[in-house]
């Protein structure tokens, strides 16, 4: 081109304001720069601040980038800002282009779809490097059939894997199973590592075929399984039984890093179920037998996050009574490696915790997501109490605090908290997070924010030097760390 366009910095406000990215400009003096007067470093840092999972939203890696016409660009979502920049300049192109196509997202799941991608990963060296992901979404009945699966070697050749539950090419289970398998024990050899989804409702016969396989032949199961690094398990109904089907896949999965259980009830053994790789394990919606939770939990070598969500409601709750002194109780084997604990209880009252539940032998915790009313004391003074509480409940290493709480009170303040940020007992400490969920106005000194304008996420961020009260719509979900 010969000629590079402006890069207007008031257009990306979100990453003006960074430190490292943009500490040696001087917005005073440099309100316009051309492109090929910043530093590949500078072009660096703004690309890894961009949203990962939206760098390709605007790029179409089947072809070259083109270059716009326009002598200026103003970047309004940062989700596009990538794509776009990288079309005005072969230079900053150069710099990003490594940047944009992390993740292929395979919608359209057909036999001339897979032709494409294999011929664009092949024919751009550049791209084939770029990528690290490659997702198959197939979402429509009869969008996977043998000739799919007899290219999708090509394809998943190299790169992390991502399944996606519910495959068919017909209503026959027998049908899809014997596809799905096709699919996974003969065409993914080739691949780094592999997520899978099963659920166990619709896709049972899947697991039976997998198991199968496996006692039958070892070969090829032993081409897919031990490529299984991340499994998601979604169960329906009573599950001990898929649970004990369970078992024997996850022992022919010795690299399995990250599991996630989703809505099992009624597990009052485990069923043998060992998870020594396992590093990552979220329990949503699940009740246990607290010995059964023990024993799963106890089987881990080395875990470092645990995420977990259940509810004390009901009769199988109830029958089984788990509390999270009994989630603590079973971490104690992994106090020194744990680094991240999200504990949601859903109860119908309140609850007053016994006063030996702490966390202060856990030596690298420093995540910690927890349901604030579960931590209620029984008098009315519920949040001094347990803001007063929480000192005695928290390791030194802490560094992120998130609550949530359903009946944050209005007028509430922070200073309790604020406390724990700058009496220097929490060193590593620089952000304490709330998410409420009554209406109700969160103070801290002359800052207030309502819910009444969508923000119902508040944050103390800074530590002892001081702190601010930060406020927005988004609230972390520790739930999603499987993926």
């Amino acid at each position: 081109m010969g000629r590079y366009p402006f890069l207007g910095f008031s257009a990306i406000s979100k990453l003006e304001k960074h430190p490292l990215a943009f500490s040696p400009l001087k917005r005073d003096l440099i309100e316009m720069a051309r492109l090929d007067q910043l530093p590949v470093e500078l072009i660096q840092q703004i690309c890894s601040l961009l949203c990962p999972h939206c760098l390709g939203s605007d790029a179409d890696w089947f072809k070259p980038l083109t270059f716009e016409a326009e002598d200026r660009i103003k970047i309004r979502e940062g989700h596009h800002a990538l794509a776009a920049l990288c079309r005005t300049s072969g230079y900053l192109r150069s710099v990003a282009e490594s940047y944009l196509h992390h993740f292929i997202y395979q919608w359209k799941a057909t036999e001339l779809s897979l032709a494409s991608t294999t011929q664009a990963l092949t024919s751009r060296p550049y791209l084939g490097q770029a990528v690290k992901t490659v997702e198959i979404r197939g979402d429509r009945v009869g969008c996977l059939s043998r000739a799919f699966a007899s290219h999708f070697e090509d394809v998943a050749a190299g790169y992390h894997v991502k399944l996606p539950e519910g495959w068919a090419e017909s209503d026959d289970p027998k049908v899809r199973s014997s596809v799905i398998l096709q699919l996974l024990l003969l065409h993914i050899c080739g691949a780094k590592d592999v997520s899978f989804t099963l659920r166990l409702c619709a896709d049972f016969d899947i697991l039976e075929a997998v198991q199968a396989a496996a006692a039958n032949s070892g070969n090829e199961a032993s081409c897919f399984l031990p490529k299984l690094h991340r499994l998601a398990v979604y169960f329906c109904g009573p599950t001990e039984s898929r649970l004990g089907l369970l078992a024997p896949l996850l022992r022919l999965a010795p690299n399995l890093s990250t599991l996630c259980l989703q809505g099992a009830q009624a597990c009052e053994t485990g069923r043998g179920m060992r998870l020594a790789g396992v590093t990552i394990l979220n329990l949503d919606m699940c009740n246990f037998n607290p010995d059964a939770l023990a024993g799963l939990i106890g089987s881990c070598s080395r875990l470092e996050v645990l995420n977990m969500k259940w509810d004390t409601r009901g009769p199988i709750a109830n029958k089984y009574g788990l509390q999270p002194h009994h989630v603590l109780g079973s971490l104690q084997k992994h106090k020194e490696s744990l680094r991240s604990l999200s504990m949601d209880v859903i109860r119908s009252d309140p609850w007053c915790p016994p006063a030996d539940l702490s966390l202060v032998n856990f030596s690298n915790l420093e995540s910690l997501w927890i349901n604030f009313n579960e931590l209620r004391a029984s008098d009315e003074n519920g949040w001094s109490a347990a803001a007063f509480f929480l000192p005695r409940l928290l390791p030194q290493s802490l560094r992120r605090l998130y609550l949530l709480d359903d009946a944050l009170n209005v007028g509430f303040d922070f200073a309790g908290l604020d406390v724990l940020m700058k009496q220097g007992e929490f060193p590593e400490l620089a952000e304490i997070a709330c998410f409420y969920d009554r209406i109700g106005t969160p103070q801290a000194g002359n800052v207030t924010t309502s819910p009444a304008d969508g923000n119902r996420f508040v944050a103390l961020r800074g530590g002892r030097g001081g702190s601010k009260l930060v406020k927005s719509p988004n609230m972390f979900n520790p739930m999603r760390s499987w993926h």
